[in-house]
């Protein structure tokens, strides 16, 4: 019932008077600033880049990947948690970076998958994330089917889009073929802010909580 119904149970709309308030907002804050990713990437190399955002994204889930250190700093203590290479090679390094992450939660899966986006790496990248760009002649759809199609490397979807949004705010590639493409889908907190704003309503009321059940509700939302 609910996944024929949900849409007219809800009912969603944009509020036009409080989208206009929030907009003149944020047009005095970014008339002069750019809207990209916000990241201390510490002076790294683009490659340095590429291979930090590779293997944490993969990780970014039920936990916050900048809460307990900044990945890009790991990089500069420990460059070894961020080579394919040496990942494939030492079990024990795999554990110490997710500790470092505070990433304790499904170890296992965890693991697995950063074992198998390293040996993506190592066959098809020449062991460097930053060359996916180059095998892929920059065609977003290529590298996305290349990452998350597969379901075997950690990377959703949502993981891959992420990535690649980060790889072009931070300016490690310029995409040739279809930027349009990339689309991260709205977070929990996006969506509690669009709420709260009044920017989404809905017929009925909607507890923010509700939104943490991936559902048909959550797919409509983000819609």
């Amino acid at each position: 019932y609910w996944k024929f119904n949900h849409e007219e149970i809800l009912r969603p709309h944009i509020g036009e008077q409080e989208t206009l308030e929030v907009a003149k907002v944020l047009e005095d804050i970014y008339a002069n600033n750019s809207i990209r990713v916000q990241l201390n990437t510490l002076d790294l190399t683009p490659e340095q880049i590429a291979n930090v955002r590779f293997f944490t994204a993969i990780q970014d889930f039920k936990i916050d990947i900048n809460a307990r250190v900044n990945p890009f700093e790991l990089y500069q203590l420990q460059p070894d948690f961020f080579n394919s290479g040496k990942i494939l090679d030492n079990d024990l390094l795999i554990d110490e970076f997710l500790s470092k992450l505070g990433a304790e939660a499904q170890r296992d899966k965890r693991k697995r998958w950063m074992r198998a986006s390293a040996g993506l790496l190592q066959e098809v990248y020449g062991g460097s994330a930053f060359n996916i760009y180059k095998v892929h002649s920059g065609d977003v759809l290529e590298i996305k089917k290349a990452l998350a199609e597969p379901d075997t490397y950690g990377f959703s979807q949502k993981k891959a889009d992420m990535f690649l949004r980060d790889m072009a705010d931070l300016e490690v590639w310029q995409y040739k073929k279809n930027i349009e493409a990339i689309n991260v889908m709205s977070d929990k907190n996006t969506m509690r802010i669009a709420l709260r704003t009044g920017i989404l309503q809905f017929r009925i009321p909607l507890l923010a909580s509700y939104l943490d059940v991936y559902c048909y509700q959550y797919a409509l939302v983000d819609k």
